[in-house]
């Protein structure tokens, strides 16, 4: 029963509508500047506060935006310097294994050096004079074998030795 507070005949719903609608027409009809203008006011009211929050909404994508693009740059700088470092060492072992045998390198060098100087300077010093021996021999060397055993048994033992 208690739905049935606004029908004019409880038996007929839809003739009661109708005639609730005919009586309500002239009163919606005459209140329609007050409602329009009742919703111009509410969606003022709802309006500027709206607003208010759509620019605080755009400032603060703002701001993300521009946070955001410091902090990738941050993040680039940071992973091309890491970048740069890696290749640094990366050189500084190439360098590293390159160069670790040159004092070796160096010490042979310098060895070798010292001996072509000093094969040089032989080169350039006079021989001394041949011992007297050498014409002892030369005068051997010139003896003929044939005419004498003896000779040619000393001529052996000369070679053997």
């Amino acid at each position: 029963m208690s739905n049935q507070f606004w029908m004019i005949w409880p038996g007929n719903a839809v003739a009661s509508a109708l005639i609730l609608f005919a009586i309500a027409m002239p009163f919606l009809y005459a209140a329609r500047k007050l409602v329009h203008n009742l919703l111009h006011s509410v969606g003022h009211m709802i309006g500027g506060p709206l607003r208010l929050g759509a620019r605080w909404l755009f400032a603060t994508a703002r701001d993300m935006k521009e946070r955001n693009k410091v902090v990738l740059l941050a993040h680039g700088r940071e992973e091309v310097g890491q970048h740069i470092e890696r290749e640094f060492e990366r050189i500084g072992a190439l360098v590293t294994r390159d160069l670790e045998g040159y004092p070796a390198l160096q010490r042979k060098l310098l060895e070798e050096i010292t001996r072509v100087e000093e094969d040089y300077k032989k080169c350039g010093e006079v021989p001394p004079p041949p011992p007297e021996w050498v014409e002892a021999v030369t005068a051997i060397a010139k003896v003929k074998s044939d005419s004498n055993e003896m000779v040619q048994r000393i001529l052996e033992e000369i070679k053997r030795s």
